[in-house]
């Protein structure tokens, strides 16, 4: 993982106990700037913030959650991770494998 998305990651968990509390939520994302401080954020929501943060980076391509998916996935791929791996990572089932004869 990028430099970058570990130092926003550290910084909105940093802001969210701020806000939260250490009995915050359990939910990976939550709103921490508008709406139900603590409430799951919703798809729109998340939609949303990687529509701005395209935008802020000058992207001329538009990048949506499944395309840093992918990208999660490859670089697991790109660092030695098996396939099985990156498939357990990404909440996927294996391919089947066909049976020894």
């Amino acid at each position: 993982m990028d430099f970058l998305v570990v130092q926003a990651y550290d910084q909105y968990v940093d802001e969210r106990y701020t806000l939260l509390g250490a009995s915050g939520s359990d939910f990976l994302l939550v709103n921490i700037f508008r709406g139900v401080l603590g409430a799951p954020m919703t798809l729109e929501a998340i939609y949303e913030l990687f529509e701005r943060l395209t935008r802020r980076a000058g992207l001329s391509r538009r990048v949506g959650s499944h395309m840093v998916r992918r990208a999660f996935g490859s670089n697991v791929s790109d660092a030695g991770g098996k396939l099985d791996e990156v498939h357990a990572l990404l909440g996927q089932k294996p391919p089947s494998r066909p049976a020894p004869t």
